[in-house]
């Protein structure tokens, strides 16, 4: 079991890779830059500033299925980032337990945060997000135990402030 498990996170990981296009685009030239001290002292302050922003509220998300022939509703979730933790409220009731988060500084000043969440019972959930302009939007991958995929996108309704 452990093994299929491992299978189905790949095919996650790399169905979401394929939707992370739409957050970053490949620099045309890639060089290996060293970064001075000033300029890593710097992006650690935005990501612990953005660590802060994240978890000063509840965010109200809309959810929405990217493809209308597998789920054709849409709803509503909270999303929590609470001691460097994620939790999903819509998940959490259906006994998801919330885990730590990943976050990165993108060359636009964006942040983009990555958790997995994964119950043994139901299946996995990959979410990506990113944090700019106040607001907070990506994508998310339900992967059933099953085998099905359920891709979905999301949007908060509420602001940072």
């Amino acid at each position: 079991m452990k093994g299929y498990r491992g299978v189905i996170l790949g095919v996650l990981i790399l169905n979401l890779s394929i939707q992370g296009l739409a957050f970053a685009q490949l620099p045309k030239k890639m060089k290996a830059v060293k970064e001075s001290p000033a300029s890593t002292k710097y992006k650690t302050d935005l990501l612990s500033e953005a660590k802060l922003r994240l978890s000063k509220r509840d965010w109200i998300v809309i959810c929405n299925p990217l493809d209308l022939a597998k789920t054709s509703f849409q709803t509503t979730d909270v999303l929590t980032f609470s001691e460097e933790r994620f939790t999903s409220k819509n998940l959490s009731a259906q006994g998801f337990v919330s885990v730590p988060y990943t976050l990165a500084l993108q060359e636009d000043g964006s942040i983009t945060w990555e958790a997995i969440l994964e119950n043994e019972k139901i299946g996995v959930v990959f979410w990506r997000g990113k944090l700019k302009d106040n607001s907070l939007s990506g994508f998310f991958t339900v992967l059933s135990n099953e085998g099905e995929l359920k891709d979905f996108s999301f949007q908060s309704l509420i602001t940072a402030g």
